[in-house]
């Protein structure tokens, strides 16, 4: 499946931008940084500003959706400069540094909405899947990118290269926004009201929250796996920091040298295939992180989890599009990002709770949570339906 003109030129701008994401990437350690917040309190404070943006991220949809891509570029243009330049003032108090990653966190947040409605919400079907397996490719080898340069300059060029993360961001909501306004003068659009809307968000909810929820406890456990390995190897005295890179190396090689053979060999499967295929070696991947004690057995677990990353990921993108409907994308994308939102606030959670216990249990806590999240997303509405149906018997007596 070849990718339009259009696509290429969005992807680029993509890359571009991560390869120079380093404000949003490393904010803990921005934080953490200045001298004013402990670990914890950094922590803290991006959860809080996590859940504030991604909660609002519904409603940016539906901006979307009406064609203000302007007023959602505006808001990333105002509130991502605002942020920088909270970091970069040199004597910034801790309400004005907290105020700084409150911005930065909701312009990315926002970002993100723009960009998954501009690269993955507008298609449909399998056309969806290969755009989101693109977007997954070039996101992770743009943060490897971005990864290396960081831990080259950041410490000596600050300034400068979070200057040209402030440009290479704008660049790439202007090319978003651009291209979202060209494609909405080619098609008449209608708009559902508010209350249609809120009535879509309510019905997606509540007719697919135990599938969706199923989906967030496997991306949770992914997502907790990035906090708690540094901090474990740190914790068994193993060198966290080379370990750490050697992860990020062969994750993003895998997935730049696979991804193509990979969707090939996956052409012929069912949805419920690709989703089993993925939850499974995700938990047989994240469940061995803990038990490692070799570089080459850190290499061997990385490239299990990882292939079940890249056939979980874009099945995960199509599902949660099929769960919000494609008559608002806008919506959907906003909704998406609320979710996704959610699961960054919890994973660092579960990332605590694997450190405070033995590592044979939190091998099974990994092993047991993207297992239960896929039993719950493929067999929780059956489980589900009986009281569901006795409780619409009762109404209807």
């Amino acid at each position: 499946m070849s990718l339009s003109k259009s696509s290429i030129t969005l992807l680029s701008l993509v890359f571009l931008s991560q390869a120079f994401s380093f404000a949003v990437t490393l904010l803990p350690n921005l934080l953490a940084g200045t001298g004013l917040f402990s670990p914890v309190q950094a922590g803290l404070v991006l959860a809080l500003a996590s859940l504030m943006s991604g909660f609002w991220q519904p409603l940016v949809g539906r901006w979307l959706d009406e064609g203000r891509y302007r007023t959602a570029f505006a808001i990333i243009a105002s509130a991502y400069a605002l942020g920088i330049a909270a970091f970069l003032s040199g004597a910034a108090s801790p309400s004005i540094i907290i105020l700084g990653a409150l911005a930065l966190v909701v312009a990315m947040t926002t970002l993100r909405t723009l960009q998954s409605l501009a690269i993955v919400g507008r298609f449909q079907g399998e056309e969806r899947a290969h755009m989101a397996g693109v977007r997954y490719l070039v996101s992770n080898f743009a943060l490897g990118v971005a990864a290396t340069i960081a831990f080259q300059w950041l410490t000596t060029h600050r300034t400068l290269l979070l200057s040209i993360d402030l440009v290479t961001t704008l660049i790439l909501g202007t090319g978003l926004t651009w291209f979202l306004l060209r494609e909405r003068r080619k098609q008449s659009t209608s708009v559902i009201s508010s209350a249609g809307s809120l009535s879509v968000l309510r019905g997606a909810f509540h007719k697919h929250g135990i599938p969706i929820a199923g989906i967030c406890l496997i991306t949770i456990g992914f997502m907790g796996q990035v906090t708690y390995l540094p901090l474990q190897l740190t914790k068994r005295g193993l060198p966290a920091v080379e370990w750490n890179a050697l992860v990020l190396v062969v994750n993003t090689a895998t997935i730049v040298l696979g991804m193509r053979f990979l969707r090939r060999l996956l052409t012929n499967w069912s949805d419920q295939q690709r989703g089993a295929a993925g939850a499974g070696l995700i938990a047989l991947g994240l469940a061995l992180v803990p038990l490692v004690s070799s570089p080459g057995a850190l290499v061997a677990v990385t490239l299990v989890w990882t292939v079940g990353e890249m056939i979980f990921i874009p099945w995960e993108q199509v599902k949660l599009y099929e769960f919000f409907g494609d008559a608002q994308p806008g919506l959907a994308s906003g909704a998406i990002t609320f979710v996704m939102t959610i699961c960054q606030v919890l994973a660092p959670l579960f990332a605590t709770i694997l450190l405070m216990v033995p590592e044979a249990v939190a091998s099974g806590l990994l092993l047991v949570l993207p297992l239960g999240g896929f039993a719950l997303y493929r067999w929780g509405p059956l489980w589900t339906r009986p009281a569901q149906v006795s409780a619409a018997e009762k109404e209807a007596a």
